[in-house]
């Protein structure tokens, strides 16, 4: 699919340079100049489509492949939050149980 994709593109860049090269000529002619600029236009749009047929993703959506990936590494860093408090609340609660038994075992040993 990538090189399907690549071919097409070079095609288009070669038609679209043709086709710069055609209305630069016709824009020489003043007679012939109303024709000629819509005609670059036209190229420049190829030329352009060319372009970003060839060029990865990554590059032709920057936004929208950085999005993405933030989105996964925000779920990421969510899950880990939530593992390590969890984790946290069960050493919490584990250093209070001994806390009160060694305050426990401390009365018993002290002299009222």
């Amino acid at each position: 699919m990538v090189m399907m994709r690549r071919i097409a593109g070079g095609v288009v860049w070669i038609v679209g340079s043709l086709l710069a090269a055609v209305a630069v000529l016709l824009c020489l002619t003043v007679i012939l100049l109303p024709l000629g600029i819509p005609l670059f236009h036209l190229a420049r749009r190829l030329l352009a489509l060319g372009a970003r047929l060839m060029l990865p993703r990554s590059v032709r959506h920057p936004v929208q492949e950085g999005t993405a990936a933030l989105t996964k590494s925000g779920a990421r860093a969510r899950k880990q939050v939530g593992k390590v408090s969890a984790r946290g609340t069960d050493a919490l609660s584990t250093g209070r149980r001994r806390l009160r038994r060694q305050r426990r075992a401390l009365r018993k040993k002290l002299p009222h």
